[in-house]
């Protein structure tokens, strides 16, 4: 079910009251003479009572879903911090899926390989070792990366242009 905004809901509960107040009062049910007096100050009482705690209850509400809105647009602006620091980050920056095809990569891991962005989104970071690194090396890399373990070294890497370069590398597993 949507959820309704609280100051649309507290709209809604006290029309409702006011509509069924007066239809109540149109029918006769607040009248003298289908009521006694000393029924009428107690009813009249009550729907006054039932009006202010709706609007106490959806003030806290309104309070709430703001603090909410607050920390959302909090967590939005540190999200967009921790984006640009990855962005401009002056080392390389690649995010691998679990089957090693690249999801994300900075400008610098595609100044370093000569490859545009769309060049290398959905590659697997094999293909972009140069074909001197041993198939062992690579296995260990995909062993201790399916580990959950950190794995720290220099690797040969091939760049669009047939060149090789040597780069300090740390394939480092995240979970979450």
């Amino acid at each position: 079910m949507p959820q309704t905004k609280p100051e649309l809901e507290l709209a809604l509960y006290l029309g409702a009251t006011i509509a069924l107040t007066a239809a109540a009062s149109a029918i006769g049910i607040f009248d003298r003479a289908s009521i006694s007096s000393e029924w009428a100050a107690p009813l009249i009482g009550c729907s006054l009572l039932l009006i202010v705690c709706l609007c106490i209850t959806f003030l806290r509400r309104t309070r709430l879903y703001q603090k909410e809105n607050h920390a959302r647009r909090l967590a939005e602006i540190e999200l967009q911090k921790l984006s640009l620091v990855v962005e401009q980050n002056p080392a390389a920056v690649a995010i691998f899926d679990t089957n090693g095809a690249i999801e994300y990569i900075n400008p610098k891991f595609c100044d370093a390989l000569q490859y545009g962005e769309l060049e290398l989104l959905g590659r697997n970071w094999r293909e972009l070792l140069h074909e001197s690194v041993t198939a062992e090396l690579r296995a260990e890399i995909l062993r201790t990366a399916t580990q959950g373990s950190r794995w720290q070294g220099e690797l040969r890497y091939q760049r669009k242009d047939g060149g090789a370069f040597y780069a300090a590398a740390t394939i480092n597993p995240i979970s979450g």
